[in-house]
């Protein structure tokens, strides 16, 4: 007889997704009952999930009741042991009680209104990506929370993140970014050096170097660019600005080579020279009519010229 935890249906799934789309909302917009109904809802809906109970100890905190945010920390390492999130925050506050500090916890508030589109938009994907397991979704709106100037509430997206993908590169920018925003520079570089030393595990340069060689003789552009990614990856703007030049030796009408070339330079902080070839990209596009690569550059432009603030990885 097969023990495994029955799959939740597809209506009983919508309405978890649902109860947490609830529960963030309330939080963001200042109402801890109504959030902490909300989530005690989700967690009694499908019990095999630790991100209700996160959100129950969180308004437990902001309501001033450690000692029952602490049972839902707990409950929530019942359900999924190991849990990095829950772990930090039951740490966290059993901390901040043995040092009699346990105040309670403002709730986030913004010069944003709580019935915003953007905010009530955000709250949904943040949901949606938290019951999905979806790390980079999470990380996207990590991203938007802080653009919408909710920096608790895109610190607190980034640790769901980090519980489902402690070793992805992508999170550590976006922390790094974050730190650095709120004017944390110390943090933001000590997070850039814990990357660093990350994708020197994760990633090997020489082995990179060595495929460019294999590139360049068989004039394989689509791994010149991928190889000119990958040492953006790991922090070589310069290198992957040369890797990218290679490959416009052999494709230089390639909408994608360009915007290779413009990423290294931005990186290298040559923005107007970065500026002037994407100009001339602009014009070859037209000249040719390639819609495609018409859609490729307003992506870029949209997603990494264009933003009120440079984001982690053009984000």
């Amino acid at each position: 007889m097969d023990d495994a935890p029955e799959r939740p249906t597809a209506t009983l799934y919508e309405r978890y997704r649902d109860l947490l789309r609830r529960g963030h909302l309330a939080a963001l917009g200042g109402d801890p009952p109504e959030a902490l109904a909300a989530y005690r809802e989700a967690a009694a809906l499908i019990t095999s999930r630790a991100a209700p109970l996160l959100g129950v100890g969180r308004m437990e905190l902001v309501l001033g009741r450690p000692q029952v945010a602490i049972e839902a920390f707990e409950a929530a390492l019942v359900v999924e042991p190991g849990h990095a999130d829950a772990t930090a925050e039951l740490t966290a506050v059993r901390t901040r009680l043995a040092a009699a500090e346990a105040a309670p916890m403002a709730p986030a508030r913004s010069p944003r209104s709580d019935d915003d589109p953007v905010i009530r938009s955000l709250a949904d994907r943040w949901a949606v990506a938290e019951a999905d397991g979806d790390a980079e979704g999470l990380l996207d709106v990590a991203v938007g929370f802080a653009r919408a100037d909710r920096p608790a509430a895109a610190t607190t997206v980034l640790r769901d993140a980090l519980a489902l993908a402690p070793a992805e590169p992508q999170a550590f920018r976006v922390a790094a970014w974050l730190a650095q925003r709120a004017g944390r520079s110390a943090e933001a570089s000590e997070t850039r050096t814990r990357l660093r030393r990350l994708l020197a595990v994760l990633d090997d340069g020489d082995e990179l170097e060595r495929r460019r060689g294999a590139a360049l003789d068989s004039g394989d552009v689509a791994l010149l660019l991928e190889l000119a990614e990958g040492h953006r990856r790991q922090d070589r703007p310069r290198v992957a600005l040369d890797v990218a030049m290679d490959a416009l030796a052999f494709a230089p009408a390639q909408p994608e080579v360009h915007l290779a070339i413009a990423r290294a330079r931005l990186d290298l902080g040559l923005r107007r020279r970065a500026l002037s070839g994407l100009e001339y990209l602009a014009r070859s596009i037209d000249l040719n009519g390639d819609v495609a690569g018409r859609v490729a550059l307003a992506r870029f432009v949209d997603r990494e010229l264009l933003a009120d603030a440079p984001g982690p990885e053009g984000i």
